[in-house]
C-alpha cells in the first residue's frame, strides 16, 4: 500500500514536469471535437476538464529580465471523452475561440 502510494506521487511528480515542459495543446477541431496531444499514460482520463488558453506575450521581470510566464488567457473547456494510445478526443463544453495549437490545463 505504502509503495502504490509513493509510486503515484512519482507519477504525479512526472506528469508536472512533462505538462510544464511539454504542454498540453489541441491538435486538431473537428465540430465540436478537440484532438488532444495526450494519449495513454499521459495523464488524462476521460471526464478530466480541461481549461484552454490562447498563449500570450512573454511576461518578463525588468530587473532580472527572465520570464516568468506568459499572458495567456482562457478561450474555452472541454472534457475528455476519450483517450487513445496517441493522442486523446475531448469533447469542447464551451468555446470563445479555440483554435489549433491552444495549449490545455487541468480546471482546478
Amino acid at each position: 500500500q505504502m509503495a502504490e502510494t509513493a509510486r503515484e506521487a512519482v507519477n504525479a511528480a512526472a506528469l508536472k514536469v512533462v505538462n510544464a515542459v511539454f504542454p498540453i495543446k489541441v491538435m486538431e477541431i473537428e465540430g465540436e471535437v478537440a484532438f488532444l496531444n495526450r494519449g495513454e499514460g499521459g495523464g488524462l482520463k476521460a471526464g478530466d476538464e480541461l481549461v484552454v488558453f490562447a498563449i500570450g506575450k512573454e511576461l518578463r521581470d525588468p530587473d532580472t529580465n527572465e520570464v516568468i510566464g506568459t499572458s495567456d488567457r482562457p478561450v474555452g473547456k472541454v472534457r475528455v471523452a476519450e483517450v487513445l494510445p496517441k493522442f486523446s478526443r475531448a469533447a469542447i463544453v464551451e468555446n470563445a475561440g479555440i483554435e489549433t495549437g491552444n495549449i490545455a490545463r487541468p480546471a482546478r
